[in-house]
């Protein structure tokens, strides 16, 4: 079985990270596996780099480049990421493309594969499977829709874009996704359960048959250790509640910072005796301007480029809080988990997948600073629970999320796809 993966990049970005996490949980079975990526930042032998000359790097920046330009022009970037879908790479016709009996999709976007370039690989008639890491396969370009629901039937006055209409571009691209997709069956697979809902109620998706496996994280890289020897090693002080956030861009607004500040203004309003007991820890790109107004003490360690590093700030904190208000399956969460972290957060998204409320972590009320709140106040009040919380919190992720887990739910569908052949 020779199966090639196919994402944006290997190791660096959300998305990228957890499908090269998929990657390698397959690398551990029986099979010749490669991943082809536009960009390559990792090490990893059985990653081809298309990007692996000064002319193809010029002309995959230039890809890039030219795929921001329509987003700069037309959409509203402050509420997030908006793929037209135009420009890409045919790799149709790439030697592993053609040798491979499987092509796995993940995240495709970013100038590296254009609908167009979609349509090719699918007129190859390989089983295609595609992990979505966000919404974007089956609405009009948005990789989160937010409030919008537009997309259970034909998109258009898109929220997005500066100018919309009936027949706006979220309108025209769910149209020619739909011409697409229209005579190939897809091997869908979403991390959560939230976004199978998602996809099923997509006028491009419903009735489709989707599979839900999580992402499958390194149980070696990402693990319990020892709390002040990690604090030591970060300069962070030792005799306080460290409450962790963090987030490869937390100024997007779909990763509700604004609730967070809210929370700890809340907490410290009725608790001001907590001001000299609790750090605050925030990791990830942030803009000045929404650094302020916080409470406690916070020390900013802007965007982590070592995992083990960041593996040492998860085992620093007593407890990580997300405030994302839609996100698949974060990453962030899963891996505080399976150090032994307990997590706050809002009950949307991926979240409750891995999040257990007063088990191995508190679920809050969604967009509601004060309950937000309230797990934190939870979490503080219920320190001797601590120690159960962390075993709770590892016990879980391993069972759902170890590497031979989650490799061995793909295989079953590879195999199972084969055999329709």
């Amino acid at each position: 079985m020779k199966v090639v993966h196919v994402s944006q990049m290997d190791i660096k970005g959300g998305a990228s990270r957890a499908g090269f996490g998929i990657f390698k949980a397959l690398s551990l079975l029986d099979m010749e596996i490669q991943m082809i990526v536009q960009k390559k930042y990792g090490n990893c032998e059985d990653v081809f780099d298309i990007s692996n000359s000064w002319l193809q790097n010029q002309l995959t920046n230039s890809r890039i480049i030219l795929d921001l330009i329509p987003m700069y022009l037309h959409t509203h970037r402050q509420k997030g990421r908006f793929s037209f879908g135009d420009v890409g790479l045919d790799i149709s016709k790439f030697k592993i493309i053609r040798e491979a009996d499987i092509l796995h999709f993940h995240w495709i976007n970013g100038g590296f594969l254009s609908m167009d370039n979609i349509y090719k690989l699918l007129k190859l008639r390989k089983p295609l499977f595609w992990t979505f890491h966000d919404m974007w396969a089956f609405t009009g370009g948005c990789h989160y829709s937010g409030s919008c629901e537009r997309y259970f039937e034909s998109c258009g006055f898109c929220p997005y874009l500066k100018k919309p209409s009936q027949d706006d571009y979220s309108n025209q691209i769910l149209i020619k996704k739909k011409e697409i997709f229209r005579d190939f069956k897809l091997q869908i697979v979403t991390p959560s359960n939230w976004l199978k809902e998602c996809a099923l109620k997509s006028s491009l998706l419903r009735g489709f048959k989707i599979n839900v496996i999580p992402y499958a994280v390194d149980l070696d890289l990402f693990k319990p250790q020892d709390k002040l020897q990690s604090r030591a090693e970060l300069n962070f002080p030792k005799d306080k509640i460290l409450i962790l956030f963090g987030s490869m861009n937390i100024s997007d607004e779909r990763k509700g910072f604004v609730y967070f500040k809210k929370s700890l203004n809340t907490l410290f309003s009725k608790h001001p005796e907590l001001q000299n007991r609790i750090m605050v820890i925030i990791f990830g790109k942030i803009d000045k301007e929404i650094q302020s107004s916080i409470p406690f003490q916070t020390i900013f360690c802007g965007r982590i480029e070592s995992d083990k590093k960041l593996n040492t700030i998860y085992n620093s904190a007593d407890f990580f809080v997300t405030s994302s208000i839609d996100d698949n399956y974060p990453n962030t969460v899963m891996e505080s988990l399976v150090c032994g972290i307990p997590v706050i957060g809002f009950n949307t998204g991926g979240i409750p997948d891995m999040v257990n409320h007063l088990t191995n972590g508190y679920l809050a009320e969604p967009k509601n600073a004060d309950s937000l709140e309230s797990g934190m106040e939870w979490m503080i009040n219920n320190k001797e629970n601590w120690p159960e919380f962390s075993r709770n919190s590892r016990e879980g992720i391993i069972k759902n999320n170890s590497p031979e887990i989650v490799g061995g739910k793909y295989l079953q569908l590879y195999e199972q796809a084969l055999n329709k052949k």
